[in-house]
C-alpha cells in the first residue's frame, strides 16, 4: 500500500516522503497513529508540494552559503598582540576570537562550529583557518598575528 508519511519514521522515511509499506503495517500502526495517510491523488500532490518547496529552500541556502565561502577565501583577518621574545603571544587566540572578527567584517553567518581549529593559536605569524559551513561547502580564511606596535 501506498502512503504519505506524516512524520519521520526510521527505516521507513521521512516526513511528506511517498512510501510503499504492507497493508497490516498501514493500517494497524501507521494510521492510527496518525503517522502516514493513504495516497490518494490530493494528499500525494501536496506531498510533492512540500518537498519540491524544501528543495527550493535548500537550493537558495546553498547559494548563499556557496557566496560566503567565496566571499571569506578572500579576506584576511588580523590580530595585533602582545608578543613575547620567542614569538608566542600573552594570550591565545581561539574560534571565538576569529569569530568576533569575522562578524566585525560583516559575515554574520558564521559560527564557531564552522571553524576547524584544533587548538588555539599560541605564536605570531600568519595561518590558514579552514572553515566548514556545511553542504560540503569549505573555505579558507587567512589570519595574520602580529606584534602590537608601541605607542
Amino acid at each position: 500500500m501506498k502512503v504519505v508519511l506524516k512524520e519521520n519514521i526510521p527505516g521507513v522515511g521521512q516526513k511528506n516522503e511517498i512510501k510503499e509499506v504492507t497493508d497490516g503495517y498501514a493500517r494497524n500502526y501507521l494510521f492510527p497513529k496518525k503517522l502516514a495517510t493513504k495516497a490518494i491523488e490530493s494528499e500525494v500532490k501536496k506531498a510533492k508540494q512540500i518537498q519540491n518547496q524544501k528543495e527550493e529552500k535548500k537550493s537558495k541556502r546553498r547559494k548563499e552559503l556557496k557566496k560566503l565561502a567565496e566571499a571569506i577565501t578572500e579576506k584576511k583577518i588580523k590580530f595585533e598582540m602582545k608578543v613575547g621574545e620567542k614569538g608566542q603571544l600573552f594570550e591565545s587566540i581561539d574560534k571565538k576570537d576569529i569569530v568576533k572578527k569575522i562578524k566585525e567584517l560583516g559575515y554574520e553567518e558564521v559560527k564557531e562550529k564552522h571553524i576547524n581549529l584544533e587548538k588555539p593559536i599560541e605564536n605570531e605569524g600568519e595561518y590558514e583557518i579552514n572553515l566548514n559551513l556545511g553542504e560540503d561547502l569549505k573555505s579558507t580564511l587567512k589570519v595574520l598575528i602580529k606584534e602590537k606596535e608601541n605607542e
